[in-house]
């Protein structure tokens, strides 16, 4: 089985990496969190009603749960500034992003380090689109912060990205 090591993007490079996104975000008269029903996998969508702006995992299920997914998942399409976070290398996570061409374009925030054989597949082609985070750093991007759970270092479920949404209050 063969590992592939994603590097930590340069911080460096990061001030304006998500100006674009922050700005449309800020835009939107009014913004939801919604679970998308793909079956037994994470797929969220942070979305104005008519694009989505974020997506916090885009996963699918696993072949043995392939009959708890609806036949047609439903999600807003992503507005062009959009970005997808990962929470941690899982396909149950990350293959939405293989499977939809709309998503397969977008940037994506995910966690460094080691993957196996199909995730490293996935980061290579992202190519420069992929910002892999180290582990303790912290981005805010509008109303999203994205921070670190403390779970041991060797267990990639309860050691990965943590997304938290602050909707501003809306009537």
């Amino acid at each position: 089985r063969r590992t592939y090591l994603v590097a930590p993007s340069r911080p460096d490079k990061r001030p304006n990496l998500f100006r674009f996104l922050r700005r449309a975000i800020s835009n939107a008269p009014r913004l939801f969190v919604e679970a998308i029903d793909v079956g037994q996998a994470s797929f969220v969508c942070i979305h104005d009603g008519q694009k989505s702006y974020a997506y916090f995992d885009a996963g699918l299920p696993l072949w043995f749960n392939a009959k708890s997914m609806p036949p047609s998942p439903v999600f807003f399409p992503p507005h062009k500034q959009a970005v997808i976070v990962l929470s941690h290398w899982d396909y149950d996570h990350y293959s939405a992003i293989q499977k939809f061409e709309n998503l397969g374009t977008l940037r994506c925030i995910a966690p460094a380090g080691e993957l196996g054989p199909n995730a490293g597949k996935l980061a290579k082609k992202m190519g420069k689109r992929l910002w892999a985070l180290d582990h303790g750093v912290k981005i805010t991007i509008g109303p999203m912060k994205l921070r670190w759970a403390t779970g041991p270092v060797d267990d990639r479920n309860n050691r990965g990205i943590i997304g938290i949404v602050k909707l501003p209050h809306q009537k």
